[in-house]
């Protein structure tokens, strides 16, 4: 029955809700590998589709965190897939291509061994995660890591002013 089947962005995040629940690296690897495969699917056949591309860079994290050789290319390949979201809905999931930027200037280390790696950059971590509250103010998550970007960059009552208003 074809209103039962999924979209392929649809398998591609629940593969990422799967490889979120994995403990073992390898594991949770394979699924975030079988979610990039959905998402590259995705967007080979509807490429005007902002969720292909949002779960190909949810998978691709997951999957460097499970596997860490070669994370700035992923890192690289998750920044893309998040402008190509915002260039076709900046608001899918609460404004998590924003929110996805920003968690990745905020978390990555401050040097890279690669030429032109991506390095953290607090102050464009918390300008992606301003926009990400702009977008969805009563989504707890943006502001909860807009609190901690505005922490790391010595900004605390600007932190608990983002912890204390929207939805918490």
């Amino acid at each position: 029955n074809h209103s039962l089947k999924l979209a392929l962005w649809e398998m591609s995040r629940n593969a990422s809700l799967k490889a979120e629940k994995i403990a073992d690296k390898q594991e949770k690897a394979k699924a975030a590998q079988e979610g990039i495969a959905y998402a590259e699917d995705c967007i080979m056949k509807t490429p005007e589709e902002a969720a292909c591309y949002y779960y190909h860079a949810i998978n691709t994290g997951i999957y460097y965190s499970a596997h860490v050789a070669g994370y700035q290319d992923g890192l690289k390949t998750m920044i893309r897939d998040c402008e190509k979201v915002i260039s076709f809905n900046e608001k899918l999931d609460h404004g998590g291509a924003y929110r996805t930027l920003g968690k990745i200037y905020a978390d990555v280390p401050e040097t890279s061994f690669s030429k032109n790696g991506v390095v953290r950059d607090i102050e464009r971590a918390v300008g992606y995660l301003q926009k990400a509250v702009a977008l969805d103010n009563s989504y707890p998550e943006n502001h909860i890591y807009l609190a901690g970007a505005l922490l790391e960059a010595g900004r605390k009552k600007e932190a608990a002013g983002a912890l204390s208003s929207g939805a918490l």
